[in-house]
């Protein structure tokens, strides 16, 4: 990616970014977009299944917190192994 041109515009400086679709580059002068390495959709739907930071199950169920003097936050638990968190 060195010698990029920008096909738009033919500006050769540009920036680079990461994201969950895969990595792009950036042009600097007229901010045009092109992806340059596609990930494996598998892996991206599997990333963003929740998992427990504890055991890595996946039966998570999440709930308001119950307190006394609720605050209306939400937690996580784990149905695996009974972990809680805050998301």
């Amino acid at each position: 990616m060195d010698n990029y041109k920008c096909e738009r515009c033919g500006s050769t400086t540009y920036g680079t970014a990461e994201h969950l679709g895969g990595e792009f580059i950036i042009c600097e002068e007229c901010g045009y977009i092109k992806m340059v390495k596609e990930r494996d959709p598998e892996l991206v739907k599997e990333s963003l299944i929740p998992k427990c930071p504890s055991c890595g199950s996946t039966a998570i169920t999440a709930g308001p917190l119950t307190y006394r003097w609720s605050t209306k936050r939400t937690m996580n638990r784990c149905a695996n192994c009974g972990y809680s968190w805050e998301p």
